[in-house]
């Protein structure tokens, strides 16, 4: 392997890229769960398609190689992560999430 792969692989912190994509995974399916899915598909739509903005941008114009593609993979996975979270607080909460009102 190159060193800039096996500093992707080993050194630049997965644990806590995979946590980031668990959570957009999950806040997505939340948001479907009350009766938003137009809105959950678009954000993941969106966080795709601004992966695939950014890794040319990062690899051919920074010059960072597979570690570009990293960030620009970690920048989509947070704007993923924003838009359910925003959207949740637009239609002001996760209905799913509030403990049921005692009698």
């Amino acid at each position: 392997m190159e060193e800039q792969e096996e500093k992707y692989l080993f050194e630049e912190m997965p644990v806590p890229k995979a946590v980031a994509t668990l959570v957009s995974l999950a806040l997505g399916h939340l948001l479907r769960s009350e009766s938003h899915a137009r809105q959950a598909s678009a954000g993941m739509m969106f966080g795709g398609i601004l992966n695939v903005v950014l890794d040319p941008v990062f690899i051919f114009v920074f010059h960072l190689n597979v570690a570009g593609a990293a960030m620009a993979t970690a920048f989509s996975v947070v704007e993923v992560i924003m838009l359910p979270v925003s959207l949740g607080m637009y239609f002001h909460t996760f209905r799913s999430l509030q403990k049921p009102a005692r009698d």
